[in-house]
C-alpha cells in the first residue's frame, strides 16, 4: 500500500513551532527613584540653614534603597535616576555644612577685628595733652547706631557734637561710661586683643556675634587684664562685601576708673 506523501512533511516546507513565546512583562518606573530624583532638587534648600541638612542625607537613603530594590527587579526601571539622585544629594550634603562653616570662620574673623579696633578708637580718643579727641570719640558713639542713622566720618563729624547740645550731651554721657572712661584713663598704657567668640548665629540677613576681648595694662610694674563683651552686628551692604557691622552692647568686669590710673 503506497503511503500519502502529502501527509508527511517536507523538507522543503517552513517548520512552525508549536508552543507560543513568553509575552514581554511591561516595566514600570520606580517610585523611589522618583522621590529620591524630586528630593536632590528639594535638598538645595539646605544651603539656606542649617535645619535642612536633613533633607540631602535623607535623599541619599532613599537613593540607596531605591537601588538595592531595583537591582533584585528586572522589570522595573529608573536604576539611572536613583543614581543621579544619590551623586547630587551627597554633594548637597557635604557642600552645604562646609560652606555653613567657612563663612561662619569668616564672619567671625571680621568680628574679632571689628570689636578690637572699636576698644581701640575708644582708647585712643583722648590726646597726649589729656583733653577727649571728639573725633575719635564721636565715630565710636556712631558705630553703636545703625548705618542708616550714623554720620559721614570726616571733619564734619566734630561739628555734629559741637553745634548739636543734645549730640553734646549724649557724647558726654557715652564718655562717662565706666568702660569708656577707663579705656581713656589707661590710653597708650593698655592693649586690646580678640580673647574668644561666644556664639556667631545668623538671623535672615543679620550676622549675629558676641566676641570677647581683653585688656590688658601695667599696674605696679606687673600685667593686669580684665574682659569686655561685645554684642556685634552685621547688616548686608551691597557697596562692600564686609557689610555694616555695629556695636549693639558692651559689658564686661573692667576695672573702675580710679582703679586703673
Amino acid at each position: 500500500m503506497t503511503s500519502d506523501s502529502s501527509s508527511e512533511p517536507s523538507a522543503d516546507r517552513p517548520q512552525f513551532a508549536t508552543s507560543e513565546e513568553p509575552a514581554a512583562v511591561p516595566r514600570h518606573l520606580s517610585g523611589l527613584a522618583v522621590v529620591a530624583l524630586l528630593l536632590a532638587g528639594v535638598s538645595l534648600l539646605a544651603f539656606t540653614t542649617w535645619l535642612l541638612w536633613w533633607i540631602p542625607l535623607a535623599t541619599v537613603a532613599i537613593a540607596l534603597l531605591a537601588r538595592y530594590r531595583l537591582s533584585d527587579d528586572p522589570h522595573v526601571s529608573g536604576r539611572r535616576l536613583a543614581v543621579i539622585a544619590f551623586t547630587v544629594a551627597l554633594v548637597i550634603a557635604v557642600a552645604a555644612p562646609t560652606r555653613f562653616f567657612v563663612r561662619a570662620r569668616r564672619i567671625e574673623a571680621q568680628a574679632e577685628r571689628v570689636g578690637v579696633e572699636w576698644l581701640d578708637l575708644i582708647r585712643r580718643s583722648r590726646n597726649e595733652d589729656g583733653e577727649l579727641n571728639v573725633f575719635r570719640l564721636g565715630k565710636a558713639l556712631q558705630l553703636r547706631l545703625p548705618a542708616a542713622e550714623r554720620q559721614r566720618f570726616d571733619a564734619t563729624l566734630v561739628n555734629y557734637y559741637f553745634d548739636n547740645e543734645e549730640q553734646r550731651i549724649r557724647l558726654e554721657e557715652f564718655a562717662n561710661e565706666p568702660l569708656i572712661h577707663t579705656l581713656n584713663l589707661l590710653g597708650s598704657r593698655a592693649t586690646v586683643r580678640h580673647y574668644a567668640v561666644e556664639s556667631c548665629r545668623q538671623d535672615g540677613d543679620v550676622d549675629r556675634v558676641t566676641t570677647v576681648c581683653a585688656v590688658t595694662f601695667l599696674r605696679g610694674g606687673r600685667p593686669e587684664s580684665f574682659f569686655v563683651k561685645l554684642d556685634l552686628q552685621r547688616e548686608p551692604d551691597a557697596d562692600t562685601p564686609l557689610g555694616n557691622w555695629r556695636v549693639v552692647n558692651f559689658t564686661g568686669d573692667y576695672l573702675p576708673p580710679e582703679l586703673a590710673e
